[in-house]
């Protein structure tokens, strides 16, 4: 009889276990088109979808690269920003061309999203804990990406845009290197968007970064991809709602 009771019990146990490490569905479902593995070994610049086709559930919230690697894509509930190098790092405009393409782009929509207030001040690599840690805590699938926000006003940031140019000219070893147009931005108020890849680094994030940041400076309507920052204490990060 003792026997067959721990036996059951240990069943049971077995069951809550196995539960517990279930996330269970994703509040949010991303989707990705291109690679970034592609892109930086391979030179696939090319355009593999169109805006105005990926672009058009409501609220979308997405990240990408124009075709070519000619700038910059960044999308908060619906409301586009494409900075093209080409015409300097503060040229961003918020009308998509007819047929405009991506190289990569990823989407996310996302109807609700609940806060948090970031305790601390903290480095890039404490923020990552720390997003981390709080989507865990929420239930989100830490093998799946999804994406978040992060609201506030930046010390110091460090930002980039593609200018589609000599892309095949730059290479080391068996990898390409985009040329970009660098810019610094202090004191400011930022709203960035990143991506967690979950089990798609390499595919949705440069090699060697933790997530696909971009950032939106709303007070000169400017979009880039993000490089390095910092947060200060009273940051709000938001992530979806389950």
């Amino acid at each position: 009889m003792n026997r067959i009771f721990l036996a059951i019990i240990f069943l049971l146990t077995g069951a809550v276990i196995a539960f517990a490490k279930d996330p269970g569905p994703s509040p949010v479902s991303v989707r990705y088109y291109g690679s970034f593995k592609k892109m930086i070994q391979e030179n696939h610049v090319e355009g593999v979808v169109e805006l105005d086709r990926a672009l058009s559930a409501p609220h979308v919230y997405a990240v990408g690269i124009v075709k070519n690697a000619e700038g910059e894509i960044t999308v908060l509930d619906g409301e586009a920003w494409l900075n093209y190098g080409r015409d300097g790092i503060s040229k961003t405009v918020n009308q998509m061309k007819k047929g405009e393409k991506a190289a990569l782009l990823i989407t996310a929509n996302v109807e609700k999203w609940q806060t948090m207030v970031v305790p601390d001040d903290m480095s890039e690599n404490e923020l990552f804990s720390f997003v981390f840690d709080q989507a865990k805590k929420i239930g989100l699938n830490m093998k799946a990406p999804f994406p978040f926000l992060i609201e506030g006003r930046i010390r110091k940031l460090v930002w980039d845009v593609l200018d589609g140019t000599d892309t095949d000219q730059a290479r080391k070893g068996n990898q390409i290197f985009l040329r970009k147009l660098v810019g610094y931005r202090e004191e400011a108020p930022v709203i960035l968007l990143g991506f967690y890849p979950g089990e798609l680094h390499n595919e949705l994030d440069y090699p060697g970064e933790l997530w696909h940041i971009h950032a939106v400076f709303k007070d000169d309507n400017n979009t880039g991809h993000v490089n390095a920052f910092s947060v200060t204490k009273g940051f709000r990060l938001l992530l979806p709602a389950r």
